[in-house]
């Protein structure tokens, strides 16, 4: 996975409208690897989540170490909002709004992923 392809893949779930099966697929993949079919299934049968449309497959997407989480609708807005904090990796939290609460988590999820990630190669 490249910084690249991890933000860009943030910068859609904060533009999207709706949850959206290719981006599902295109976050599995960036993650986890490729290896799936056109319907969306794993060669062992098991099929890629769908992470903009649930917060329980969006959960999953948020790195081990973020002790600190939220995410819901913004009451003035009715759009989703999202915010997480490794307080051991990052010096501020990641505040990420889209469309839906679990488009907003799945944002923030990748934005601390590239977050991890840059802290561990900078040591």
């Amino acid at each position: 996975m490249t910084k690249s392809e991890t933000e860009e893949l943030a910068e859609r779930c904060e533009k999207a409208t709706g949850p959206l099966r290719e981006l599902e697929l295109d976050i599995h993949e960036t993650l986890f690897g490729r290896g799936y079919t056109a319907n969306w299934f794993q060669t062992d049968g098991s099929r890629v989540p769908r992470y903009t449309a649930s917060l329980e497959a969006a959960m999953t997407l948020v790195p081990e170490g973020c002790q600190e989480w939220h995410c819901g609708r913004n009451i003035k807005t009715g759009k989703g909002q999202a915010y997480l904090l490794n307080p051991a990796t990052m010096r501020a939290p990641i505040y990420v709004h889209a469309e839906t609460p679990a488009l907003a988590l799945c944002a923030a999820a990748l934005r601390a992923t590239l977050k991890e990630e840059s802290n561990a190669t900078d040591r």
